[in-house]
């Protein structure tokens, strides 16, 4: 073994080809697609990946293990469960963590609205 080790270098990923895509009825025909899966807009490597699901578990841990008495220390735990996972995210992608987060525009609405509409009536105990 060599004392000095070299850390991990972040995977190559080739861009889709047309074959490689679902098509028109599911993806999005602005090209935007959801980030981190395929490499794109940056590479996270396998240490990285587990990071990152790791602190997704200690974020559900912080929700269900921190005691709640009341409505407004129930917060804590709740921001907690959403801070801990994007700031490990932020961590491991540097400036690219902002990728997840875009403007949200018409059509995004509209998405919104026709997902509930559909699974509405099938949701038992819902009004």
């Amino acid at each position: 073994m060599s004392g000095a080790t070299d850390p991990s270098p972040a995977p190559v990923h080739e861009s889709p080809s047309a074959n490689d895509r679902f098509g028109h009825l599911i993806e999005r025909r602005d090209g935007v697609d959801f980030p981190f899966y395929n490499g794109v807009p940056a590479a996270l490597s396998v240490r990285q990946w587990v990071l990152v699901w790791a602190s997704v578990a200690v974020g559900f841990a912080a929700l269900i293990l921190i005691p709640q008495p009341n409505n407004f220390v129930a917060l804590i735990p709740r921001i907690l469960f959403v801070a801990i996972p994007l700031g490990v995210l932020a961590r491991v992608t540097r400036e690219h963590w902002k990728a997840l987060f875009r403007r949200v525009s018409g059509r995004d609405v509209l998405t919104m609205i026709g997902s509930r509409c559909s699974t509405w009536p099938s949701r038992p105990g819902w009004r």
